[in-house]
């Protein structure tokens, strides 16, 4: 077992540790104290750390510089006609670009062979013995953070669907491509940026007054400096740049109090979600694409700039997976840009993993309820929803998009009295922020039938850039203000391949008689 003073130190500073935010790799009954929503159902990850999370959408039903030349964006992005008649609402089927759609198969021949959920994990464990707090931490009899070894989407993206994988949910093996309809445009004058928050830790008091979907303002973050680069935009939250169809906008989706201009069926869809429970992620999702619907049919803007920080780009992720409100498969959002992204979940939140930890932490008043959403299992199970591979960006919805991410390697939290939080068990030697391991927070792959193509035909894939910096201070860093604006903005991307390095001090040891820092 790993030491119980490095968790004790890490359980301490949980509420401090995503104030913002191992690589792709039994079932649990998750995090019980968490209600399910009407959408959701065991799930379980087939990756190294799999283990079940309590929500599943249906995702078999609901899969979610100087510019290039005009003719150039057209011939890599034009788009086969949609069968639906709205050019903002998708068909339920669609042509497959890369040839016969897989056949679906019928629920009702599912075999009843398929594998069965495991019992549910009582989080009792023995220090003495290993094996009854798997990959875990057995403090005071408690397993907290168990990583359950489990396939279940090991075959999900095989092309191959098979019934078991009907059952649970694979749409790129059992459904066909979503429909899509419109065409992205990069740079126009009527593209709106909009920005999304990542965690806070709100008291239920905070919440209660707190209104969603309502504009944040554009002072502070990375919109100063966007401007300070010399893109300058309308504000969404002022008289002036709330209609401008170029704006600069960011939204609150936290709160119990809905906006003003959310109809009483958009507010009962939402309610449907507890911003405290296992479908606190589709909430705050749906009011993301609310927002956005919102501010193209106010502005008459046709497309949307996306940028975030940690649990908000997990946010964004769950809103283009699932289609919301139509956006992704209308070809509105054109580029996304990401600082320090729970892109595929973070590991920290496995801490949450245990029901006697979540009571504790409402006893001191932490509000951690979203460390429910980010587990690394549950965003395999319901943000990736298409091939459950949280680490790869395949969702046809992603086609023709311009992706960024932007991640921090200094572990050092300075609200946490500069600890390297991450670090206090980290034998593995990982990159991370602090918060977040950094090859959590972009997408390592795409499918070809996701990317951006490029006039050749190729594949530009999502790509990613580092900056020394700690999580929450990732987005306010020169070198990612930079990074956002060439990739929301302009037209060229270029790509650095570093052939040679030496490093001369690595402040490292060799070895315990080596003090000169000039290890290997």
């Amino acid at each position: 077992m790993r030491s119980g003073l490095a968790l004790l130190a890490m359980l301490a500073l949980l509420g401090v540790a995503c104030g913002g935010g191992s690589g792709p790799g039994g079932t649990d009954p998750g995090l019980p104290d968490a209600p399910v929503s009407d959408e959701v159902a065991t799930g379980a990850d087939a990756e190294e750390d799999g283990a079940t999370r309590d929500a599943e959408p249906d995702a078999a039903t609901d899969p979610a510089g100087e510019a290039a030349t005009d003719a150039a964006i057209d011939a890599a992005t034009d788009l086969p006609p949609a069968d639906a008649p709205d050019e903002d609402a998708a068909s339920d089927t669609a042509g497959d670009p890369a040839g016969d759609a897989p056949p679906v198969t019928d629920l009702a021949e599912v075999p009843p062979d398929c594998p069965e959920a495991a019992e549910p994990f009582d989080y009792k464990c023995e220090v003495a013995a290993p094996e009854t707090c798997p990959g875990g931490y057995c403090l005071l009899s408690l397993c907290i953070a168990p990583e359950f070894e489990d396939d279940r989407w090991a075959s999900c993206g095989d092309l191959a669907c098979d019934p078991c994988e009907t059952a649970t949910g694979c749409p790129a093996d059992c459904a066909a491509p979503p429909a899509t309809t419109g065409k992205k445009e990069y740079v126009n004058g009527t593209t709106i940026t909009v920005w999304v928050h990542g965690f806070t830790n709100k008291s239920p008091e905070k919440m209660k007054e707190t209104v969603y979907g309502a504009d944040r303002g554009c002072s502070g973050e990375i919109f100063d400096m966007m401007r300070a680069l010399g893109i300058d935009r309308g504000c969404g939250d002022d008289a002036e740049g709330a209609l401008a169809p170029d704006q600069f906008a960011k939204l609150e989706y936290y709160g119990d109090i809905p906006v003003g201009w959310l109809g009483q069926a958009d507010i009962d869809e939402i309610s449907e979600h507890p911003w405290d429970g296992a479908s606190a992620l589709h909430r705050y999702a749906l009011i993301l694409a609310k927002y956005i619907r919102h501010k193209i049919d106010t502005t008459g803007a046709s497309h949307v700039n996306l940028s975030c920080h940690s649990m908000g780009c997990l946010v964004t992720r769950y809103m283009i997976e699932h289609d919301f409100e139509h956006l992704a498969s209308g070809n509105r959002f054109v580029r996304w840009f990401t600082s320090a992204a729970v892109i595929a979940g973070a590991r920290l939140a496995r801490l949450y993993d245990n029901p006697q930890v979540q009571q504790g932490a409402g006893l001191i008043g932490l509000e951690l309820s979203d460390f429910v959403v980010m587990h690394p299992d549950f965003v395999a199970d319901n943000a990736a929803v298409w091939d459950h591979k949280p680490w790869e960006g395949n969702n046809p919805l992603f086609a023709g998009g311009l992706i960024h991410h932007v991640g921090g390697t200094d572990p050092r939290i300075e609200e946490a009295l500069n600890i390297a939080l991450l670090d206090l068990d980290n034998p593995g030697d990982l990159p991370n922020d602090g918060i977040m391991y950094t090859e959590d927070e972009y997408f390592h792959a795409q499918a070809a039938n996701a990317s951006f193509l490029l006039p050749s035909g190729e594949a530009s894939l999502a790509t990613h850039s580092l900056v020394y910096e700690y999580h929450m201070q990732v987005p306010e860093t020169d070198a990612a203000a930079v990074l956002a604006t060439a990739a929301l903005f302009h037209g060229r991307k270029v790509f650095v391949t570093l052939e040679e390095l030496e490093l001369k001090d690595d402040r490292e040891a060799d070895d315990l008689f080596d003090l000169s820092e000039h290890g290997r």
